[in-house]
């Protein structure tokens, strides 16, 4: 493979990496923007039903908002994988030992 071709390759690479970033990160902010407009929602409903003494508005706040943690949490990130994952495609390309 020419130098000019690795490259193009790392270039397109890089580029695919922070498309796919950038739509997971999309992802995450519309399920934020629904968990910020639903819950609010949610709670108001459950205070405003009289006689009831388990506030059940507090399983989805919790339930949602602990997968919303863990997602931010995983989100990839690839200016901190990126060099970790042309390496690998180096090796497998069978261009570094």
């Amino acid at each position: 493979m020419k130098n000019t071709d690795l490259k193009k390759y790392q270039e397109a690479f890089r580029n695919l990496e922070r498309q796919e970033e950038k739509k997971e990160r999309q992802k995450f902010k519309k399920n934020l923007i629904l968990f910020v407009i639903i819950i609010p929602i949610l709670i108001c409903l459950d205070f405003l039903m009289e006689g009831n003494h388990f506030h059940w508005s507090l399983l989805p706040l919790f339930g949602w908002g602990s997968g919303l943690i863990a997602w931010l949490v995983t989100l990839p990130k690839v200016d901190k994988t990126l060099p970790i994952k042309e390496k690998e495609a180096e090796k497998l390309a069978g261009l570094t030992n």
